[in-house]
């Protein structure tokens, strides 16, 4: 077959490639800007502008930057600070031995409750005894008293100014139902009679006010003929202003000479 040879059976070893030397910048080192290591001291950051050299007296690292103090061998856990170590118990109380306790225990699941206690005291009667029987307290000269005071007994301020407010509304509701009731004694009820003889006088005139407007021209030539049909048709409408007024079940009229 073409392209197939005894010499590609053998593979060719690739030469190794020489390693050239390390390129060293004469210029500052690159910036990295950490701020590992720098708890506690002056120093925000370190090597921000590349410096080639440390900015600050203190060190950017400091030996216990990365875990912590270095333990020796004459560190023992036995001396450790134990719990409640640093207190100092000062009160009477507080200073009790293990043994000694505060107050009673919880009693236990086993112990029953005594039943059926009863008492025949009446607190009631006690209390009021008890009271009445003590000695009462010795008012000192320095604490004045409430009855020594100026305005001791005075009638408050705002008592008297709510007063006044109440006063005021009381007697403007009283003037409006005195004139509420002066005005229902001025109104009178008409009689029926009286309102058939007014509904047909009504309708007698507006049937003689309307022939007359009826029988008028729709030419008006002076100015007495124009002014009497003005005065004609007004009156065709206060009559019949009228008509609708009266045209109700019942009709109460108000009297002002009253």
């Amino acid at each position: 077959m073409s392209g197939e040879s005894v010499y590609n059976v053998i593979q060719e070893v690739p030469a190794a490639s020489v390693k050239g030397a390390r390129f060293q910048s004469s210029r500052a080192p690159a910036p990295t800007a950490s701020t590992f290591g720098l708890h506690g001291t002056s120093v925000v950051l370190g090597n921000v502008a590349g410096e080639p050299a440390t900015a600050s007296v203190h060190p950017q690292k400091k030996s216990t930057g990365s875990f912590g103090r270095t333990v020796l061998s004459d560190v023992s856990t036995a001396d450790f600070l134990k719990k409640s170590g640093s207190q100092q118990i000062t009160s009477p109380v507080l200073a009790t031995t293990k043994h000694e306790k505060l107050k009673a225990p919880i009693p236990k699941k086993e112990e029953k409750p005594v039943m059926g206690l009863k008492t025949d005291k009446n607190f009631v009667v006690a209390n009021a005894v008890e009271n009445i029987l003590s000695i009462p307290k010795k008012q000192s000269a320095q604490q004045p008293r409430a009855v020594d005071r100026a305005d001791y007994g005075a009638v408050p301020e705002y008592i008297s100014k709510i007063k006044t407010e109440l006063k005021t509304q009381y007697s403007l509701v009283d003037s409006y139902k005195q004139r509420k009731a002066q005005d229902e004694e001025r109104y009178s009820l008409l009689d029926s009679a009286e309102v058939q003889q007014l509904r047909y006088s009504l309708q007698r005139r507006w049937e003689v006010l309307n022939k007359e407007f009826q029988t008028m021209g729709f030419s008006v030539e002076t100015y007495s003929q124009k002014r009497h049909q003005d005065d004609v048709e007004k009156e065709l409408r206060a009559v019949e202003a009228a008509l609708q007024k009266i045209n109700k079940p019942v009709i109460y009229i108000y009297d002002d000479t009253r």
